[in-house]
């Protein structure tokens, strides 16, 4: 009785629910050198979770611990167990080092978002038949986010990767910030909880805070840092996240 009366008394002293923003992030696995400094300035703001797939490219650099405040969560979506999944990223199977692979790197991605207590959540999709599980897992990715940052071309002509992540976000009513890795233009798409496409801004912070007032109803939870307010990153560590950002850009023409 006692125990019923004393979790009762803790509802009602407590009476809001904590709420998590959770983004999505999705991408091409090579990326021009110029799109890091866009992603930096593009997730900023003070949400709590960022979720990925950890596959090389955009997926990775979205949650790079040197480019997310350190208030920030992460989590992990994977289309398979993991003991299956990096084997996509061992040599001669990565698709951006094939020499070297980059299942290192996966692997530490991995064991900094399980020191951090974040979520890793391993689908039960069929390893053998990787396209459907890929694509099963950028669903469930998108649908588990409030706000999708997506990081590619914008050619939807074909929808897998992260066409098909974009456009079952936009179906399901999930905002998606669209940074072009063809120039520099950033574009916000939002949605009706429909699934019918309202239209695109330029990306703004001001474009952004309206959206995500309208998704957490809101309006003053969410403030974004002044210039040089915790979000300071020091020359040396920016030098060391744009040379492994070219590990993600094809080689220039001869």
């Amino acid at each position: 009785m006692n125990q019923q009366k004393n979790i009762y008394e803790d509802m009602v002293s407590n009476p809001l629910v904590p709420m998590t923003l959770r983004i999505g992030v999705a991408g091409h696995r090579l990326l021009p050198d110029t799109v890091v400094e866009q992603i930096r300035e593009r997730i900023c703001a003070p949400v709590v979770r960022v979720i990925s797939s950890l596959a090389e490219g955009a997926d990775r650099l979205g949650i790079a611990p040197e480019l997310l405040p350190p208030a920030f969560e992460m989590a992990a979506i994977l289309p398979f167990l993991k003991e299956d999944y990096r084997q996509d990223f061992c040599p001669g199977f990565s698709a951006v080092d094939c020499e070297r692979g980059t299942e290192t790197e996966f692997d530490e991605l991995l064991q900094r978002i399980v020191q951090m207590s974040g979520q890793v959540i391993e689908l039960d999709s069929n390893p053998d038949n990787r396209e459907r599980a890929y694509l099963e897992c950028s669903y469930t990715l998108a649908a588990h986010s409030d706000i999708l940052i997506a990081i590619y071309d914008g050619d939807r002509s074909e929808l897998k990767g992260t066409a098909a992540t974009v456009d079952y976000a936009k179906r399901n009513g999930v905002p998606v910030i669209h940074i072009s890795t063809l120039d520099a233009t950033c574009k916000l798409y939002f949605s009706n909880q429909s699934g019918c496409e309202n239209g695109s801004v330029e990306f703004s912070q001001e474009a952004l805070q309206q959206e995500l007032r309208r998704i957490l109803l809101f309006t003053d939870i969410l403030a974004f840092p002044g210039s040089g307010e915790d979000v300071v990153m020091t020359k040396h560590r920016r030098n060391e996240i744009l040379n492994l950002f070219g590990l993600y850009s094809p080689p220039l023409a001869a």
